[in-house]
């Protein structure tokens, strides 16, 4: 790491992120956010699906990459922290904290565009200039489309963790399916591979580059964004599921509770939703029978699938209900 103070270039409920300038290369994750988070869950779950991901790409390509975990540094890593500790702005003491390959944002031309397009004009020139917003990463929701509103309503516009929702994705002709493709290959990946809920994994479009560990899929591309390629991060509130009927109830709850990344089921009466879904159904299906071949196991992928799909109806009816009164 360079010599220079962290800038602080994220932050979550978990904690705060921070690096070296703009153009360092590793990330540093702190346990600074809310009660109840951990850090070391966050490196152990990590590590499993870093290393699940390398063995499944020596078997097929996997559009997806993980960020390389590099070290956990503890809270009582005097050492470690007599160098660095002075780097952090007053106020800001010694914690856990991981250390992991930075995600490099989308660069200018992308970010411009962005703020072209969505952000409301009398913040554009603010936003363009500010170097909080040049840490431009976009989550792409492809289970929520915007209601109605087509800029932001809110005062406060960030390019820090941008939402994009499936209906913005279609308007600027990004393809949605190839998209769901990829997210279906990473929870097929990491519930049958790594065997863990991927509760509160969070997904981002960032720019592409290399890899120190892992093979890289080739990137996507758009005319909006460029160049760039899906990234997984953030895996402090994922567990280890039982293959069985307990954990696909563990999956099957993980998969509502987070953010719409993945296509929902069931959820709306639009036929680009519901297509979008079966892609993904189907995807998820496909790639879960190679991973598990003849396995014992090779029931349970169908098994959450089903069970994704009836919570997907009941969800449906009861917001149905309360628009009813």
């Amino acid at each position: 790491m360079s010599e220079t103070n962290f800038r602080c270039i994220g932050k979550g409920f978990c904690g705060s992120v921070w690096a070296n300038g703009t153009v360092d290369e590793y990330a540093m994750k702190r346990e600074d956010g809310g009660p109840g988070r951990s850090l070391r869950n966050d490196w152990e779950m990590h590590n499993i699906i870093s290393n699940s991901l390398k063995i499944v790409t020596s078997q097929k390509t996997f559009h997806m990459i993980v960020p390389q975990p590099h070290a956990f540094i503890s809270i009582e890593d005097d050492e470690w922290w007599s160098e660095r500790a002075s780097k952090f702005p007053p106020g800001f003491s010694q914690c856990n904290t991981l250390i992991s390959t930075r995600i490099p944002p989308l660069p200018a031309p992308a970010r411009e565009r962005i703020i072209d397009r969505f952000c409301p004009s009398e913040l554009s020139a603010k936003i363009k200039a500010n170097l909080g917003d040049k840490d431009c990463l976009v989550r792409p929701y492809l289970g929520r489309r915007r209601v109605g509103q087509r800029t932001s309503r809110f005062q406060a516009f960030t390019l820090r963790n941008f939402p994009l929702h499936v209906d913005q994705m279609e308007e600027l002709e990004m393809d949605t399916f190839q998209y769901s493709a990829a997210l279906a290959d990473a929870l097929a990946m990491m519930h049958w591979v790594a065997q863990v809920d991927a509760n509160d994994v969070e997904f981002v479009l960032a720019s592409y580059s290399h890899h120190n560990e892992n093979v890289l899929p080739a990137p996507f591309h758009s005319e909006f964004l460029g160049s760039h390629a899906l990234w997984i991060l953030d895996f402090d509130c994922c567990h280890p599921i039982s293959m069985d009927d307990a954990g696909i109830s563990q999956a099957v709850s993980a998969f509502f509770k987070n953010d719409p990344f993945f296509p929902r089921p069931n959820m709306t009466a639009d036929l680009r939703d519901q297509q979008l879904w079966t892609h993904f159904r189907n995807r998820f299906l496909k790639t879960s029978a190679e991973l598990l071949g003849e396995s014992s196991l090779k029931h349970l992928p169908q098994l959450l699938i089903d069970r994704l799909e009836d919570r997907g109806k009941q969800l449906a009816l009861q917001k149905s209900r309360l628009s009813k009164g």
